[in-house]
């Protein structure tokens, strides 16, 4: 399962559309979304150039499922813990 330009879309207006709508998120998850989005977005566009590059694909494309599954058994309580943990300024 690879993440595709169509599913970055999806959640950016789901996000976008609960803060339009007044939805109150924490801010950590906005936060989370807003990086996450970007480097969704340069990952992909990264693989994007290397394909124009190296059309043969010798070289190993990025796997956004893989780095997700990493940075998840590497560090969920972490994670979790932001979410859900009040920002304190």
């Amino acid at each position: 399962m690879k993440g595709s330009k169509n599913d970055l879309e999806r959640i950016d207006a789901i996000m976008n559309t609960a803060i339009g709508i007044g939805i109150k998120l924490p801010r950590n998850l906005i936060l989370f979304n807003r990086g996450k989005s970007f480097l969704e977005k340069q990952i992909l566009d990264t693989n994007r150039k290397l394909d124009q590059l190296d059309p043969e694909k010798k070289k190993n494309r990025a796997d956004l499922l893989s780095i997700y599954t990493g940075v998840m058994v590497s560090h969920p309580g972490q994670l979790i813990s932001n979410f859900i943990t009040p920002n304190r300024q």
